[in-house]
């Protein structure tokens, strides 16, 4: 079964998302009858099929990515592309999946994939770097080099999704094996000793991550 976390898919994810948070209309020369690559449809075709939609659904989403990356393209080329922050890409990336009836599952890679994910395959665990490698302005709010790996943001994540795959009462002894098949999956996640000490203790980190 074909990866949605592919290169080429997170660069169309965050143009996509950046067209779809910027408003921008997808009638451009270059976005009219605008159409991905047959290879990176056919793994993102397949995780929408994954994620709820049937066929017809999913050949019209990806027409609809398509248009809308292409959107960004054009603004890009122009030089009138404006920045694109984590938050507001994890902000974009919820809103499309509940507007169409997807959910993002622990254990299925969902697309499009969490800012977590394009940093690590755009960037080199740096979002700066991965906006400059779609063609968008850096933010000036990514994880400067030299800084450590995680934000206090991604150990909360990590938390949460954690506990939604693991449940409430999951051990710490359980939270390294998860870890390593996230990083595996290519959403890199903290470890176990460094989650208990950006915490203070499990119990805290438990906590942190528990649904508000």
């Amino acid at each position: 079964m074909p990866s949605p976390q592919t290169v080429p898919a997170a660069a169309t994810a965050v143009r996509f998302l950046y067209a779809a948070g910027a408003g921008l209309p997808s009638v451009g020369p270059e976005a009219a009858g605008a159409a991905l690559p047959e290879a990176e449809a056919r793994v993102i075709r397949a995780a929408l099929v994954r994620q709820g939609a049937d066929q017809a659904q999913a050949e019209a989403l990806l027409s609809e990515l398509a248009a809308g990356a292409a959107a960004a393209a054009e603004v890009i080329a122009a030089g009138e592309a404006s920045p694109l922050s984590a938050e507001a890409y994890d902000a974009a990336r919820a809103a499309w999946l509940t507007a169409h009836g997807m959910s993002a599952r622990s254990g299925l890679r969902t697309w499009p994939p969490t800012s977590q994910t394009v940093r690590a395959l755009l960037g080199a665990q740096y979002w700066n770097d991965a906006m400059t490698a779609v063609g968008l302005p850096a933010s000036g709010r990514g994880r400067q080099r030299g800084n450590t790996r995680f934000s206090a943001a991604d150990y909360a994540q990590a938390m949460r999704d954690f506990l939604a795959a693991a449940g409430s009462s999951a051990p710490f002894a359980a939270y390294a094996p998860w870890a390593k098949d996230e990083a595996s999956a290519g959403r890199p996640r903290p470890s176990g000793a460094a989650v208990r000490k950006q915490f203070g203790s499990w119990s805290a980190a438990k906590a942190a991550g528990a649904p508000r």
